[in-house]
């Protein structure tokens, strides 16, 4: 299976860190909506888009509002939060 196209080696994920207003908070499902300025790191323009977080990610100091600084993790289209802390 390793010498399967696509199988053996991770692929490696990409780290990128954004601005951006929590416009959701789901914790049951832990994930996050933000409307964040462009992320140059993996050229995506400004947009709104809800974001999976990782279990170190404690939604509970999160709230609708809050304008924040937030880490993610991963590659293509399918990225997770992985810290956010609010902006200064």
């Amino acid at each position: 299976m390793k010498d399967m196209p696509g199988m053996g080696k991770a692929k490696q994920g990409t780290t990128a860190t954004g601005t951006g207003t929590v416009t959701a908070v789901n914790i049951p499902n832990r994930r996050v909506t933000l409307d964040h300025g462009p992320i140059p790191d993996i050229k995506w323009p400004a947009m709104k888009m809800e974001f999976a977080t990782a279990r170190s990610v404690d939604l509970s100091k999160v709230k609708t509002g809050d304008k924040v600084h937030f880490t993610l993790s991963g590659s293509g289209s399918s990225y997770t939060v992985q810290s956010i802390k609010p902006a200064q």
